[in-house]
């Protein structure tokens, strides 16, 4: 006599813990990098070729608002992720800025002073 070949379904429940198992060895890391908050208002005068550099929000920096008084004329963005603001040549400019910086490769979390360089003023606002 012949004997019958049967092939057994894994159940869902087996599925379901073998894409769990998977899933845990992808997640990104439980803490996050140092970093700190910062809300900052800086006053600028614009230079001869009219154009004020400004951040864009990237891995190590996160904007959560960037607007000036007055608003730019418009705006350039380089190849490499620079990002400049336009207005006529001389005009103050007054930019208000709440970001959260992370440390980079070398431990350090940039201030102020680095996500808006070449500002003649520059101080902390203070939270709601």
């Amino acid at each position: 006599m012949l004997a019958l070949r049967t092939t057994a379904t894994p159940s869902p429940i087996w599925l379901l813990a073998t894409l769990a198992l998977g899933a845990c060895s992808t997640l990104p890391p439980h803490e996050y990098p140092p970093f700190a908050e910062h809300h900052v208002q800086a006053d600028f005068v614009v230079p001869a070729d009219g154009r004020l550099s400004m951040p864009s929000s990237s891995r190590d920096l996160v904007l959560h608002e960037l607007r000036s008084e007055p608003p730019p004329k418009s705006e350039q963005l380089g190849a490499s992720g620079e990002r400049w603001w336009l207005f006529p040549q001389g005009t103050q400019v007054q930019v208000h800025c709440r970001f959260r910086a992370y440390a980079g490769s070398d431990g350090r979390v940039p201030g102020p002073d680095l996500v808006l360089p070449g500002s003649i003023a520059l101080r902390e606002v203070p939270r709601p």
